[in-house]
């Protein structure tokens, strides 16, 4: 069996029929998969996170919003298009898609895939998700790690216009595609210029190279 073609399509219906019983029986069991998956995927073992996470669903417990983040970075980390669309039908099907941290997943993820197109209609299909900087992040950090750095900047100038809070990952997100020093120069001189706004280290944020910032939940 290929990586590729990881089987992850399971009954998610019969999940969404529970009656209420069953629903709060599972959300106390639900708590062990996700401390595991969490782990897995926190340890770099995102095959095993993602076999897990197919033994979850099969015993009848309900992924939820800390379950999606980590399974997703999984998908996105062993670069499983395929596997990675199944469960955002999963995320959908599961009533997921509007958590914050589970659409920075989605984005993260299909920048991962280079989707890019599919990672903007998720961030411009989910409602509000234009008003949450967890998302620009995501979707600027995917934008500029393809070499699309002016694109990154436009998003940038409109998270600036809309009133987004901008914050030391946003402009963490700026560095890592900026291989050509013309781009690398201009990408200095726009965090150099929100300095001072945000109060941070603009040398720091120009020397961390962690690229896991947009996928970092809040069990993290």
């Amino acid at each position: 069996m290929s990586r590729q073609t990881l089987p992850l399509c399971v009954r998610t219906t019969g999940l969404l029929q529970a009656n209420k019983t069953a629903a709060v029986a599972t959300i106390a069991t639900g708590g062990k998969w996700n401390t595991q998956v969490r782990d897995l995927s926190k340890q770099g073992q995102y095959n095993q996170a993602l076999i897990l996470y197919r033994q979850m669903l099969r015993s009848g417990a309900t992924p939820n919003a800390f379950t999606f983040p980590f399974i997703l970075k999984s998908a996105a980390a062993l670069s499983l298009p395929l596997p990675g669309v199944q469960l955002h039908c999963h995320v959908i099907k599961c009533g997921c898609h509007s958590e914050p941290f589970v659409q920075t997943a989605l984005i993260s993820m299909y920048c991962r895939f280079s989707l890019l197109e599919k990672a903007y209609n998720v961030f411009d299909e989910i409602p509000d998700s234009d008003r949450l900087t967890v998302c620009y992040n995501a979707l600027i950090s995917g934008f500029v790690q393809k070499n699309r750095l002016p694109h990154g900047l436009v998003l940038l100038n409109e998270m600036r216009g809309k009133g987004v809070s901008l914050n030391e990952v946003t402009l963490l997100g700026l560095v890592p595609g900026c291989t050509d020093p013309l781009q690398l120069r201009r990408t200095r001189y726009t965090v150099s210029s929100l300095k001072t706004q945000l109060n941070v280290n603009c040398t720091k944020v120009l020397d961390n190279k962690s690229m896991d910032a947009p996928f970092r939940s809040p069990l993290e």
